[in-house]
């Protein structure tokens, strides 16, 4: 038992060899690198980036959950009616719900009003019908207590435009008519860049920079043939860059539509430096029935319709003048009368407005349907009322390049020369030629 009993032996720290000094471990530290400053700072900056997310995420949760500082009810009440004022451009009376505090999908927090209905406070007149208007509220101020809208929007709502006075004049169409009671192309352009000052000044008289539709039916005035139209979605916003653009999903009196564009006013010389919109009307036909006996209607058209994308592009010179211009798509053209026979094509249009000469320069109008090609150029505008005639659009179509080829016709195609002239009643809709 003694010559197998277990000693204890001591090394000293100078006889202790380090694993990397010993022989094995030759050549093995070009494996193992040493960490870099990246791989320290990495991990500080996600951490601090968490906590800065937290704090964007609790901030606006706590004033959600417990209120803003020196913001109650009555400020949130008088912040919305004031908004509500501006949007619709005169005094109003607003009956509406109790403001509260909701999320917003673009500003953190807003306001949600519930069941508001808006009335002129001249007039009495119904103008919005709204079950919830939103604003969003801007984040930064609200620490402060200040209270300042961002972003509006509309939903499930009625709007009368029949309840707002027009502009100018007595009735939507007097700032466009002439004084024969013609739409003047002068007068129009005008409208046109108008509107689109009075939008960029709405911008910045206010602080609000955003306007959403959602289910907003818009009820036009009587004296317009289109009896509303139902915004499914609609947004106009002014960008940082100071650019307004605007899209909207819409039907007109059954007819699907979208609208897109954008416009840019110099800050210096507070002119319309460009305006681009793009009108997209899905394809549709439209049936009527023809009175009598086919006989005496032949030509009466029993179906119509088809797409169109319409594009209107313009600006304001430096010299003041005023420039508009619309290209037009007409696609799966369909006429069909009485009689049986169908007419099937395309066409396109390209024209501008000549606000000194009181018309629209039509630049070039070309009608595919088969094989035949019929392109156009010319002009159409008002004429005023004459002995035996009252007033009524004039035009003149000149084709100096159209071709006309029949449907299963062994002939050659047949080259025309033509001038078309005539008049547009629209009193009695009456079209002669």
């Amino acid at each position: 038992m003694d010559e197998h009993r277990h000693e204890k032996i001591r090394f000293r720290r100078d006889e202790i060899v380090r694993l990397h000094e010993m022989p094995s471990a030759s050549g093995q530290d070009r494996f193992v690198a040493e960490p870099h400053l990246r791989a320290r700072v990495l991990p500080l900056l996600g951490w601090t980036l968490a906590l800065v997310l937290i704090a964007i995420c609790a901030i606006p949760a706590a004033l959600f959950a417990f209120g803003v500082p020196g913001v109650g009810g009555e400020r949130l009440r008088a912040e919305a009616e004031a908004a509500l004022t501006r949007l619709v451009g005169i005094d109003i009376d607003a009956a509406i719900g109790k403001p509260r505090l909701s999320i917003d999908g673009s500003r953190f927090l807003g306001i949600q009003i519930d069941d508001v209905r808006v009335t002129g406070a001249k007039s009495g007149l119904g103008i919005l019908d709204a079950g919830t208007i939103r604003f969003g509220l801007r984040f930064i101020p609200l620490l402060s207590g200040k209270v300042q809208l961002g972003s509006a929007g509309i939903e499930d709502a009625r709007i009368s435009l029949a309840a707002l006075p027009p502009r100018e004049g007595v009735s939507w169409l007097a700032n466009i008519a002439g004084p024969d009671g013609l739409a003047d192309p002068a007068l129009v352009m005008q409208a046109v860049f108008r509107s689109l000052h009075r939008s960029f000044d709405s911008f910045e008289l206010g602080s609000t920079r955003r306007l959403d539709l959602t289910n907003v039916e818009i009820v036009f005035p009587p004296e317009l043939r289109a009896k509303s139209m139902m915004v499914q979605s609609a947004r106009i916003e002014r960008e940082v860059s100071g650019e307004i653009v605007f899209e909207a999903l819409a039907r007109v009196d059954g007819r699907p539509l979208k609208l897109t564009g954008s416009a840019a006013r110099d800050a210096e010389t507070r002119r319309i430096a460009s305006l681009e919109a793009m009108l997209t009307i899905d394809p549709t036909l439209f049936e009527q029935t023809v009175a009598g006996p086919v006989a005496d209607h032949q030509f009466a058209v029993t179906r119509f319709g088809g797409g169109l994308n319409i594009a209107v592009a313009g600006n304001e010179a430096a010299d003041g003048a005023a420039h508009l211009s619309v290209k037009a798509e007409l696609l799966g053209a369909e006429l069909a009368f009485a009689n049986g026979q169908v007419l099937k094509g395309d066409g396109s249009l390209a024209a501008s407005f000549d606000a000194g000469g009181r018309k629209i320069e039509i630049e070039k109008g070309e009608l595919t349907i088969g094989r035949s090609r019929f392109v156009v150029h010319g002009a159409v505008g008002p004429a005023p009322a004459t002995d035996g005639q009252a007033a009524h659009y004039r035009y003149e179509l000149v084709s100096d390049g159209s071709v006309l080829a029949p449907g299963g016709s062994t002939e050659p195609d047949l080259p025309i020369f033509a001038r078309l002239a005539g008049s547009y009643d629209p009193a009695s809709r009456k079209l002669t030629a």
